[in-house]
């Protein structure tokens, strides 16, 4: 049988249907009936290949199936509750156990520096006596962490499955952490592309929880720039001091304060009952600022007077105090402006069935004319806005006085213009005029009849005019419609008029 076996060649680039030579016939019948792949293992195929594949080395893997021979328990620095500021998600758990593999984590083009000179350690390193590293996280590099060992384990490819805005800082700091140089320049090119205004928020939160200074200020300054193209929305998330940040940097677009305003706005609304991440009198001052804020959206002024009204500034500083008076008549003013607005919701308003009026806010226990404010301000409010219909109206009636100017000028114009269309008289249909040039003849044809004074229906009478008329001559004719009329070379006719300015 080895004689046989021995004496198989390569076949070669043989063409489809082509004969077979012995040495084929010889091999094709030795492994009809020498098939080595079953010894206990299952049958293989002709390529030697068993019936199913065998998974590739995962993490994933059961821990007895996959020999894994090292442990990475990662704790969540939040103690497993981050669902998210006022998430209704189910937070993860507190802790979580990988089981790898050493030789994954500490050898290849993918390997963690971090790793592998643990491993190559001689101290007595506790990690070392039972196999295991425990490390604690932010949540964002805790949801990140599986995404890294995935990169690790990939042997196929240098591509970041599952990377996002969402964990593309945390990635970065995870490969930072581990030192993992391949996987931090990926991350850095996906951010470098992704970083946009509208995301920027969410890089700045991200980059300043992994102390990431140079992203931090690179995001900082998009979103200072760009920040009136980016929905109001996204800054809830971002605890006061760094607003303030973005705020006071150089590089803040000081055109879009009536958008500015609505950030704020709606920022202290979202964080009114926020023990954590309240707006204290500091921030509020710092935040409407008249050099960062120099105009207020009507829209947004009262939602500012209601978070004025609900910091302290008892123990505040003389110029904190002055800051947040200013704040507040900005914001009075601005409400003012649109005083029509206010007295149409207060004219509108309905008692509820508890007999309590209906503000028609839009948050809890608001009111949409004010009406939710401390008596004291809706005083000041509701005086500027009389000031402000006051001063409207007076504008009203100037325009109108205005408007009455202009009305009788144009009557004076009408007249005048009535008075010069007058001047301007129809050529009698029976006057001749006094020569008749003859370059003229194809226009005035004097050879037929062309002209008639008593046809009404519009076209032409026999007797042309040769002579301009006179005024007593024209009054003589009234039915100017049958007047001269002229035919040019095209065949159009046009009435003929003479100006007599009496």
């Amino acid at each position: 049988m080895s004689t046989r076996a021995s004496k198989r060649k390569s076949t070669g680039k043989g063409g489809r249907g082509s004969k077979k030579s012995k040495e084929e016939t010889d091999d094709d019948a030795t492994t009809d009936y020498f098939n080595a792949g079953s010894y206990g293992f299952g049958s293989t195929d002709r390529s030697g290949n068993q019936d199913d594949d065998e998974a590739p080395l995962s993490w994933r893997l059961d821990e007895g199936d996959s020999l894994s021979d090292w442990k990475i328990v990662v704790t969540r620095a939040s103690g497993g509750g981050s669902g998210g500021r006022k998430s209704n998600k189910k937070a993860p758990p507190a802790t979580a156990t990988y089981h790898v593999h050493k030789n994954i984590l500490a050898v290849g083009p993918k390997r963690s520096e971090y790793f592998a000179s643990l491993f190559k350690s001689r101290n007595q390193v506790p990690e070392l006596a039972n196999a295991t590293s425990e490390i604690e996280l932010e949540d964002s590099a805790a949801d990140a962490f599986p995404v890294m060992l995935d990169f690790i384990y990939n042997a196929r490819d240098d591509s970041i499955d599952d990377v996002s805005t969402n964990n593309a800082v945390a990635l970065r700091y995870l490969a930072q952490y581990f030192q993992i140089r391949s996987l931090f320049m990926k991350v850095t090119k996906f951010v470098e592309k992704d970083l946009r205004p509208e995301n920027s928020p969410t890089y700045i939160l991200e980059a300043t929880t992994y102390h990431d200074v140079k992203l931090a200020n690179a995001a900082i300054d998009i979103c200072a720039a760009e920040y009136v193209s980016i929905d109001v929305k996204h800054f809830e998330k971002l605890p006061p001091a760094l607003l303030v940040k973005i705020f006071s940097s150089d590089n803040l677009d000081n055109g879009g304060s009536l958008h500015l305003s609505k950030i704020v706005a709606h920022y202290c609304e979202t964080h009114v009952d926020d023990d954590d991440e309240k707006i204290d009198e500091a921030v509020f001052v710092s935040l409407t600022d008249e050099k960062i804020m120099p105009h207020i959206d009507n829209k947004a002024a009262l939602p500012l007077l209601r978070s004025l009204t609900a910091i302290s500034f008892d123990d505040s500083s003389t110029k904190v105090k002055a800051s947040a008076k200013k704040a507040k008549k900005r914001c009075i003013d601005a409400l003012s402006v649109s005083w029509t607005d206010i007295a149409t919701v207060k004219t509108s308003r309905k008692p509820s069935g508890r007999g309590r009026p209906r503000g028609g806010g839009n948050k809890k226990g608001t009111s949409a004319d004010g009406s939710d404010l401390p008596s004291d301000l809706q005083v000041e409010f509701l005086g500027a806005c009389l000031g402000a219909a006051k001063s409207d109206m007076e504008k009203s009636v100037r325009e109108k006085e205005r408007l009455i100017e202009d009305i009788a000028d144009l009557r004076n114009q009408k007249q005048a213009l009535a008075n010069e269309l007058a001047k301007f008289n129809r050529v009698p249909n029976n006057h001749d005029f006094v020569t008749v040039n003859a370059g003229y003849a194809s226009v005035i044809n004097k050879s037929r009849s062309t002209y008639h004074h008593n046809d009404y229906s519009g076209t032409f009478g026999r007797n042309p005019p040769t002579a301009m008329p006179t005024k007593t001559s024209d009054r003589i004719y009234p039915h100017r419609q049958n007047g001269y009329i002229f035919q040019d070379s095209s065949g159009r006719r046009w009435p003929v008029y003479y100006y007599h300015n009496t």
